[in-house]
């Protein structure tokens, strides 16, 4: 059969391939391995990847698949096919390939040098810093997965050790009890910091800074609270 030539050529090969019986051959092993095998013959010629490559670059095609990223239901749906068994394995042995590491790194480095990528990291590194919760850490149990409470970044990454009075602070965070809430996803990590972090009047749950910035911009000291005897 050839390329479809109008709407309604395309709109009665979709019912065709949907067809029950049809899906119930395309579940065969014999018939996806069949298919398999066709799709990666076709996407390894030149010219369809060349064809690819100029579609992708289209503003309309970028919009578009913009559009399909920002919807709730995709990015769930991606979500589950990424955390499937096979699917990580897949990924792994991928990763362990040295042609693939060599390959992603020639790409990332490509891909740094343009000027306009150069542009949008240093654009959304400046918009993430000038968000009021870009310096505070949902802080959670790494065996156990549940969230202990929010922290600065410094507190959360161990610099609390500089101070004593902090690290005794922090002694007493660890020895409490966590809380009955386990480490979400990524997009509802920031409406459940938000929350803890207003429960906690807005400060550090250990070193009770208000102000969760680096060391070399503010004092990591604890307020008068929180010294203990």
């Amino acid at each position: 059969m050839g390329a479809p030539k109008s709407e309604a050529h395309r709109a009665a090969l979709k019912a065709a391939w949907t067809r029950p019986e049809r899906r119930a051959v395309n579940a065969r092993p014999e018939v996806r391995e069949k298919h398999r095998v066709a799709m990666l013959a076709a996407w390894t010629r030149p010219e369809v990847q060349e064809k690819h490559r100029a579609a992708r670059d289209r503003p309309e095609y970028q919009e578009k698949m913009r559009a399909a990223n920002a919807r709730p239901e995709i990015r769930e749906q991606r979500r589950i096919v990424r955390m499937r068994p096979d699917v990580q394995a897949k990924h792994r042995a991928a990763m362990a390939r040295p042609e693939t590491r060599q390959k992603l790194s020639v790409a990332g480095r490509a891909a740094m040098a343009r000027p306009e990528t150069k542009e949008r990291h240093r654009a959304g590194l400046e918009a993430w810093m000038s968000r009021p919760d870009a310096w505070w850490t949902l802080d959670h149990n790494h065996q156990s997965h549940y969230v202990r409470g929010v922290l600065c970044r410094e507190c959360n990454r161990g610099i609390f050790r500089e101070n004593p009075e902090v690290l005794q602070s922090a002694a007493v965070y660890f020895a409490r009890p966590l809380l009955d809430i386990v480490y979400p996803i990524a997009r509802k990590r920031r409406a459940l910091r938000t929350r803890l972090l207003a429960e906690q009047n807005g400060r550090c749950a250990i070193c009770q800074t208000d102000n969760p910035r680096p060391l070399n911009q503010r004092t990591c000291a604890p307020s008068p609270a929180t010294k203990t005897a």
